[in-house]
């Protein structure tokens, strides 16, 4: 279907417009990302923004001057509830009061009560240590230090007498020792402040507001236009899953943790095109990657060298040894043939041995074969010794097989030897060994004639 132009040309133009606003709160949130790292290094570096100068190395009086930088502390210290300490504010003007005269002109007498005044503010400004409320209690032992270092006196507060009294303003001029007081000693005492206490106890931090007010509602306007923007490019999708996909962006509206907005205005500007930290997240990638397996590894070797030790530290490595010995597993394996043929329980040791040498015994093949048919000949009454059934009038004591009759010695072996070579061997390999050496077979059948009772004996003929 074919589109009119005024309609391509809207999408177009929105698409761009889309891309503008896009740009313009990525930008917007790296403002608020500096403004949040000033905001967090402001404590500590407020002596730095306060006198705007460096000093490379602590121990040697050496100032690095930046002049070119805006005073801030008067327009911070109110959001941070900063307010001029009372005792070093007191410090600071009884020296201008000094300092007026002395550059007029006027006598060491004439001065004397404002110098008196300044000493006793300096003793007490050591005893109360007023830069311990701000945490900054190093800055007073500097200032004793230099006092030290300039009156070479072991004790502070007679160094700040021996400084402004008489005899020392006398040998150099006020000129030397206001530059001295000046450059050395009243920037320290500056640096001093004191910080309210809101009703929950902690300092004063009025910042939350500026940032809610400038800064977290245009976040959440661009979420918002994100989520309906999404709702769009797919209609399916619920309001909570297009919150969802936008979860990087809740560290712009947390109150707390503020840091942590880095993560998506780094995202907000790379999608703008407005940096390319490509090569940043590749390397990074490679370095968790090389991490991960490495780690990976140490722990599949650790377990490889574990798992040895406990196969060489096991109790059950003479067990295994001994069941691969060659002479259990051919012994095993003669005892199975011996089963199979029925010759398990009556062979004899000799037997046994010659089994394992030659194979299955014939001999002890066919007595077993023997014992078992005539067991169960015994065992079943309604069945002759011919292997047939009684005729029905036979347990009622007619016909031939209700007299009790035996049978002749000859007429038994005859049928103990048709027996082994047909029937008791069942097929079996005892059997066919039978039947295939007749010398064997006539030796089972004279053993089993010797077997038979005699005539004098109970149950004979």
């Amino acid at each position: 279907m074919v589109r009119p132009r005024w309609l391509s040309a809207q999408r177009v133009t929105a698409s761009r417009l889309w891309c503008h606003w896009d740009r313009a709160v990525a930008l917007w949130a790296g403002a608020n990302l500096l403004l949040v790292l000033f905001d967090i290094t402001y404590i500590p570096l407020r002596t730095f923004w306060l006198q705007r100068n460096l000093t490379p190395l602590p121990q040697v009086p050496l100032v690095v001057p930046l002049s070119l930088l805006p005073d801030l502390t008067p327009l911070y210290d109110p959001v941070k509830g900063i307010e001029p300490h009372r005792e070093t504010q007191a410090y600071l003007q009884a020296f201008e009061r000094l300092d007026q005269p002395l550059l007029e002109g006027s006598t060491l007498a004439q001065s004397a009560a404002q110098r008196r005044r300044l000493v006793a503010l300096t003793e007490a400004m050591i005893n109360e240590n007023p830069f311990a409320a701000s945490g900054n209690s190093g800055t007073l032992e500097k200032i004793k230090n230099r006092l030290r270092q300039r009156a070479s006196n072991d004790s502070a507060k007679q160094a700040a007498a021996q400084l402004l009294g008489d005899p020392w303003l006398k040998q150099s001029s006020w000129q030397q020792e206001r530059r001295f007081w000046q450059q050395q000693v009243l920037p320290l005492v500056a640096t001093s402040y004191w910080r309210s206490i809101d009703e929950n106890g902690r300092p004063t931090d009025h910042f939350w507001r500026i940032d809610l007010l400038l800064f977290q509602s245009v976040f959440a306007l661009d979420i918002l236009l994100r989520m309906v923007r999404m709702r769009r490019r797919f209609p399916g999708l619920s309001w909570r899953d297009a919150l969802l996909r936008r979860w990087i962006d809740l560290p712009l509206l947390l109150p707390f943790w503020r840091w942590m907005r880095v993560v998506p205005v780094v995202e907000r500007l790379s999608q703008a095109q407005l940096i390319n930290v490509e090569p940043l997240r590749a390397a990074v990638s490679r370095a968790v990657v090389s991490l991960l397996a490495l780690e990976l590894f140490e722990v599949l070797a650790l377990q490889l060298v574990d798992g040895t030790q406990s196969l060489i530290r096991s109790s059950q490595w003479p067990r295994w040894i001994r069941s691969l010995r060659s002479h259990q597993s051919a012994a095993a394996g003669s005892r199975s043939p011996l089963g199979a043929d029925g010759a398990g329980s009556g062979h004899s040791p000799a037997c046994a041995r010659a089994a394992i040498a030659a194979g299955p015994c014939p001999a002890a093949a066919v007595a077993g074969g023997a014992r078992r048919r005539d067991g169960a000949s015994r065992r079943e009454p309604a069945a002759g010794w011919w292997g047939g059934r009684q005729p029905a009038g036979s347990l009622a004591g007619h016909g031939p097989a209700s007299s009790p009759q035996r049978r002749s010695p000859e007429r038994a072996a005859a049928t103990g030897h048709r027996s082994l070579l047909g029937g008791a061997g069942g097929g079996s390999g005892a059997g066919r060994h039978a039947r295939a050496q007749p010398g064997v077979a006539l030796r089972v059948i004279a053993a089993a004639q010797a077997q038979l009772p005699g005539p004098g004996e109970p149950g004979g003929h």
